[in-house]
């Protein structure tokens, strides 16, 4: 079966794979655990990255403010 790739962002407070605890303990191939952008919150540039972390077609999971 081919990888679905998953794109997790985090909201505010924690970055990355600590943000998504629970989920990175039980990470799968094709999971990508996305850092936001450093200029803080720009939405065009995270949806830029997270496209082309899809690489065509997979899910998304984002989190704002637990």
């Amino acid at each position: 079966m081919p990888t679905v790739r998953t794109v997790f962002l985090h909201g505010a407070g924690r970055a990355g794979r600590a943000a998504w605890a629970a989920q990175s303990a039980v990470e799968q191939d094709g999971w990508l655990f996305l850092d936001r952008g450093p200029s803080g919150d720009v939405p065009s540039t995270d949806a830029r990255r997270i496209v082309a972390a899809l690489d065509g077609s997979g899910h998304v999971v984002a989190a704002s403010y637990g």
